[in-house]
């Protein structure tokens, strides 16, 4: 009897928590809608707010409006919204490198370069089992190697970018390692603006 409770229990529960992640899912795909034809994310901030209050691990939602949030000038609270979507992903270096561009902005170097190099050591442990083989295999190395550039390590970093750009074929990969090799950390920020 006790396990028949509990198996009506958690078939309740599943119910429920399917309710919920639909109405996050048509909140979110609400606010896209919003800002597809507004261009204005500030208007589509509360619904994003709403999806993430009723599912707060719901990661359509928290993404979107970790973006909204940055192009809106609200740093604080795309930084409390990157560290959600850490504490869900802590193995995601984008959520570190767009704290790392949030702190940047906010003109706070040493806060910025840390989190940068907490980007970096996502992705060396992205590299450690892959063969260098794999298809994503250079674009995660060229990634390491631009956040390594943003949290100080230049040199190190133009190592990596010239074997890349040596041994790819493949022409447009090519260019897009030629137009981060040998700058500065001030230089791509610059270019990124």
């Amino acid at each position: 009897m006790k396990i028949l409770t509990l198996i009506i229990f958690l078939g309740l529960l599943s119910c429920k928590y399917q309710q919920i992640y639909a109405q996050a899912k048509q909140l979110t795909d609400s606010a896209n809608a919003i800002f597809k034809n507004t261009l204005d994310p500030l208007k589509a901030l509360p619904l994003l707010n709403k999806a993430t209050e009723l599912d707060s691990t719901y990661l359509p939602a928290l993404v979107t409006k970790l973006n909204f949030e940055m192009v809106s000038n609200m740093p604080d609270k795309a930084i409390l919204t990157a560290m959600t979507l850490i504490r869900i992903k802590p193995e995601v270096s984008e959520y570190y490198s767009s704290i790392g561009f949030i702190y940047e902005k906010m003109k706070d170097t040493i806060s910025s370069k840390k989190y940068f190099m907490h980007a970096v050591g996502c992705y060396n442990k992205k590299l450690e089992g892959m063969s260098n083989t794999n298809k994503n295999y250079d674009w995660i190395l060229f990634n390491k190697a631009t956040n390594m550039i943003l949290a100080g390590d230049e040199q190190s970093a133009n190592y990596i970018l010239k074997e890349l750009y040596n041994r790819t074929q493949e022409v447009s990969f090519k260019e897009t390692v030629k137009s981060v090799m040998n700058k500065s950390r001030q230089q791509i920020l610059e270019d990124m603006k």
